[in-house]
């Protein structure tokens, strides 16, 4: 063990505390340090001069130092405090700054010790004790951040630090220190903590908000007759921007939205509406986007307005696209912009309706409404931040320059048509302050085998058909030979026309969820203009030998039946399905259609005509 170094005499230490002390005390003397003559003054008091003749006794000498060092720590804006340490009674000493720190007296601190521990929180007592320890242990210094009660009852942050200064035994001699207040510092700190923690948190949720925003847009945009580009940008404060491509055979479900608030809520809400999108337009293939609409509607207002107890709702389109160019939609967002191949003009197409979530019913106000393409139209779906995007003087995008940049490259793929609006609308203002989306949607025509005529009847192909079910034994039943398709191992799909006393009658028969070249599609188109040309009273549907009745086959029924539900009513004619009761599941798929279209659907009937 190394021997303990010789500590410096006790006159060096008090040297070394004064001049500690006599640093602090500078804020005093604003002109810099003090001389001499400004630090000191005469030890005889005002106006009696000393001579160096006079004799300077120790208790005088001491007694002047004591002047000069309480003089100059009851100025230092702090507490300062010593105690002699030793046998007998200790000597203890405290600025009379604690008073104007805790409210107490230099008297009252002075004839009470331990006044100090009793004002001491109660819950930073441990942790005093065991820095204290330290600090006698080690001989300090001890340094501490602890709360002190005020006599008010104020809890007062004090920064202390102290040090043990030991004679030349090693035996502890004087314990000197000096506490402030900080508690305004510690005020700060914490303002500045909550702020670091709440930017911290709005961080995270923005980052949450982004990649729930991001993750749930599709990856696949292939869609039969259409060529599809999509980009949503998300801004600093994620804003809620939605859309949706769901494809189905011969089509497909489309939903442009945007949610009313901002970050983690936002992206919340937005989750909602895709799942709710993605399972009601899935399960529900028969549904309009009205019907969509209003059961997406009935689910976000409960979860929004009931659950979440939020405020927020959904501008939102919904449209329903089949090959053959037809577009219904409902729901309200911005306008859409069809841009006609044949004109060279852009249409805006306006989206009656209310916001989604706002309001627990909204079916008065809810409509569907259509409108068809042709080949090489464009429509373009965008949310309000492309349009309300603003420059340095705070003039926004708006409409006529979003339907100049359509125009302008309007012979350019999708890609490059959705790159030069988002480039336009980046080049307009100078900072994005809500996310941009955009869907560039060119419709190319349907496929060639939506596009082949129905197959002639070949020789003996008549045997394989069977009578419409009531056309069975009657004379007067013509035959339609332009309504018939062969069935072969490729369509697989039987039918034949015949008409009667104004009434049309198809029968169906095959595997209808595989619908080969389009048969069925345009056995239906086919009829429906003959019956127009006609003046049909109705036409009716034999499907007891169809083996399937769901997927395209549906499909394709729904979309004839909407067909005809738009035609003006005095040449409007019903619809009546037959059906096998033997065959359960065909009645709920034909009860569902006979929902979707009402005003066309006569009836659902057993063989015969039997109900």
């Amino acid at each position: 063990m190394s021997a303990r170094e010789p500590e410096p005499p006790l006159d060096a230490r008090l040297e070394e505390a004064m001049a500690f002390l006599t640093s602090m005390g500078q804020a005093l003397f604003p002109g810099g340090v003090p001389t001499l003559a400004q630090a000191t003054w005469s030890e005889r008091g005002a106006g009696a001069p000393s001579t160096p003749e006079e004799p300077r006794t120790a208790e005088a000498r001491l007694r002047a130092a004591e002047a000069k060092f309480r003089t100059l720590v009851e100025q230092i804006p702090a507490v300062v405090f010593f105690a002699v340490l030793g046998e007998g009674r200790n000597e203890i000493y405290v600025s009379p700054h604690i008073e104007q720190m805790l409210g107490f007296t230099q008297q009252e601190w002075l004839e009470a010790p331990f006044l100090w521990y009793w004002q001491l929180h109660p819950d930073d007592r441990d942790l005093w004790n065991r820095e204290f320890a330290r600090g006698i242990r080690t001989g300090g210094p001890f340094k501490g951040e602890c709360r002190f009660l005020a006599r008010d009852g104020r809890v007062v942050w004090v920064h202390g630090e102290a040090r043990l200064l030991k004679d030349e035994l090693g035996r502890p001699q004087i314990l000197q220190g000096v506490a402030f207040d900080v508690t305004e510092s510690k005020a700060a700190q914490e303002i500045l903590l909550r702020e670091a923690t709440r930017t911290a948190k709005l961080e995270e949720e923005l980052a949450i908000a982004r990649r729930v925003q991001t993750s749930i847009l599709p990856r696949e945009l292939k869609v039969e007759g259409l060529e599809i580009a999509a980009r949503m940008v998300p801004a600093d404060q994620v804003g809620g921007d939605y859309y949706d491509v769901l494809p189905f055979e011969r089509g497909a479900w489309l939903a442009i939205g945007d949610v009313s608030g901002h970050g983690l809520d936002a992206g919340l809400v937005m989750l909602m509406v895709q799942s709710a999108f993605s399972a009601i337009a899935r399960a529900r293939v028969d549904a309009t986007p009205r019907e969509v609409l209003l059961a997406l509607n009935a689910t976000l207002f409960d979860n929004v307005r009931a659950r979440l107890v939020q405020e927020d709702h959904v501008t939102l389109t919904v449209l329903l696209y089949t090959a053959d160019g037809r577009v219904t939609f409902a729901g309200a967002h911005e306008d859409l912009l069809l841009h006609r191949r044949r004109t060279g003009q852009v249409e805006r197409v306006d989206t009656p309706g209310v916001w989604v979530g706002a309001a627990e019913t909204i079916d008065r106000v809810t409509v569907n409404s259509t409108f068809t393409l042709e080949p090489g139209d464009l429509l373009v779906l965008y949310t309000d931040g492309v349009t309300e995007a603003t420059n340095v003087d705070g003039e926004q995008f708006e409409l006529p320059r979003l339907i100049e940049v359509i125009c302008q490259a309007c012979d350019q793929p999708c890609e490059v048509i959705r790159d030069r609006i988002l480039e336009a609308t980046g080049r307009w203002t100078d900072r994005q302050e809500d996310d941009l989306t955009v869907v560039v949607i060119r419709y190319t025509g349907p496929e060639e085998r939506a596009k082949e005529p129905l197959f002639p009847p070949s020789p003996g192909t008549h045997r394989r058909f069977l009578a419409a079910s009531t056309f069975d034994g009657r004379d007067d039943a013509e035959d339609l030979p332009a309504l018939t398709v062969r069935t072969d191992a490729q369509v697989r799909l039987g039918a034949r026309g015949r008409w009667r006393s104004g009434v049309l009658g198809i029968r169906l028969f095959g595997f209808g969820e595989d619908l080969g070249k389009g048969a069925l599609e345009a056995l239906l188109a086919a009829a429906h203009e003959v019956a127009l040309q006609r003046g049909a009273e109705a036409v009716e549907v034999d499907v007891r030998e169809l083996k399937f009745l769901a997927g395209a086959c549906f499909r394709a029924l729904m979309v004839w039946l909407a067909r005809v539900a738009e035609t003006p009513e005095e040449k409007r004619y019903r619809v009546r399905f037959v059906e096998n009761p033997f065959a359960r599941w065909q009645h709920p798929h034909l009860s569902a259609l006979a929902a979707f279209a009402p005003s066309v659907v006569e009836a659902v009937e057993g063989p015969g005509g039997t109900p």
